[in-house]
């Protein structure tokens, strides 16, 4: 599995999960690997993933990362925007209010911003990955999101995408 995120992007992530850190990653993959392979026994690692066939080939290559598989129903309309109906434990679950850091990759990243916004804990670094890609950009306009910062990928041929980290702040 390769992750889809530039090498300097990662690392970016990495070094704001504090030791000991709780961290949760929506959408789960190639990063989810990396950051296995890379976290510290103190840092806890949460994957929440909605394709179950790919949560599991996640879970059986990172024992170490509680991996959830969720229900979710996905349309991508030809205007490019994400158009989904999701169960309430994709998202509504508490994993939220108590991460250190949150990497929102994957899809519903509308919603699922939205719902950190009103449940992440104050100084929670949330990083979003493929950021002006897709039209969610409306989310980070909600109240606790600040101090917006951009990482470019080093890497723009295998990895052209930008990176977003805000911290919630009440």
């Amino acid at each position: 599995m390769k992750p889809w995120m530039a090498e300097n992007q990662l690392e970016w992530i990495l070094d704001h999960i504090p030791d000991p850190g709780y961290f949760v990653e929506h959408g789960a993959g190639g990063s989810s690997v990396w950051f296995h392979d890379r976290l510290k026994p103190t840092q806890k690692h949460l994957a929440i993933e909605c394709n179950w066939e790919w949560a599991e080939k996640v879970k059986a290559r990172c024992p170490n990362t509680e991996v959830w598989r969720t229900r979710h129903h996905h349309i991508r309309h030809k205007d490019g925007m994400e158009h989904s109906c999701f169960c309430p434990e994709y998202i509504g679950h508490g994993s939220f209010q108590h991460a250190d850091v949150i990497v929102v990759d994957g899809f519903n990243r509308g919603p699922v911003l939205s719902w950190i916004s009103w449940h992440a804990k104050n100084g929670c670094h949330v990083f979003i990955h493929d950021f002006g890609y897709i039209p969610f950009v409306w989310a980070l306009h909600l109240p606790p999101f600040k101090d917006h910062e951009i990482v470019e990928s080093k890497d723009h041929k295998a990895n052209p995408n930008s990176l977003l980290r805000v911290r919630v702040e009440r």
